[in-house]
């Protein structure tokens, strides 16, 4: 189908099988260098860069060549095989082109900084951008995400207290208000904490006790 990258799955019958297999990272079959690595392959961010800015036609071989080359003039331990261990570009499921971005294993760490030295040079014309990729894998340390965990619901409650707190001197000041005043009309203007019925009752009561006073002085008699 015109693909020049591809992967696939080897079962072994014995573990002595798979040390042996391994050993053919790195050579070449076809045309191609193999990457030969265990099933849940080996992100060594220690020994890696990543590479940013390739072209939609970037090819494993090539960009191995274009390290490669760069690398080997300074490589003092070159005898102890290729500078690059693995080349890994980032491709679209489907149509299989090139995301933009890749990673390169080198042999060692100490290579990592010559490779910096890439940066901004030109790949099938376009700049480069290579930097340390230590940053960019996923950390598994537990206490790591513990304490990632316990300042997120920490940052959670803050941000719920400072929101309760603007709505309080915000917002809710009407209801705030509001409640207040019902508060208010439910009580007797005479004693607080008394009813309505209460005060209704007592009301009346003042009332007749103003016309009894009134009837007895003699208010309501026909004149002469």
């Amino acid at each position: 189908d015109g693909r020049k990258s591809a992967q696939g799955y080897v079962v072994f019958a014995s573990l002595d099988s798979v040390k042996e297999a391994l050993e053919m990272n790195n050579t070449e079959h076809g045309g191609f260098t193999l990457r030969v690595d265990h099933a849940s392959p080996t992100n060594d961010a220690s020994r890696s860069v990543f590479v940013g800015n390739l072209p939609y036609a970037a090819e494993e071989e090539t960009l191995r060549s274009h390290f490669e080359t760069y690398l080997s003039r300074f490589d003092v331990n070159e005898r102890d095989g290729s500078a690059v261990s693995s080349v890994r570009i980032i491709r679209d499921k489907d149509t299989q082109q090139c995301k933009g971005i890749g990673y390169i294993m080198l042999r060692d760490a100490t290579l990592v900084s010559l490779a910096l030295g890439l940066h901004e040079s030109k790949y099938m014309r376009r700049e480069l951008r290579v930097q340390v990729c230590g940053k960019r894998y996923k950390s598994t340390n537990n206490a790591v995400k513990k304490k990632r965990a316990f300042e997120g619901l920490r940052a959670t409650a803050e941000r719920s207290s400072k929101k309760s707190k603007v709505d309080v001197k915000g917002g809710d000041v009407r209801n705030a208000k509001r409640r207040r005043s019902r508060s208010e009309k439910s009580t007797a203007p005479g004693k607080a904490g008394m009813s309505k019925r209460a005060a209704t009752e007592q009301k009346v009561n003042k009332r007749v006790k103003k016309l009894q006073k009134r009837a007895t002085k003699g208010m309501g008699k026909k004149k002469n």
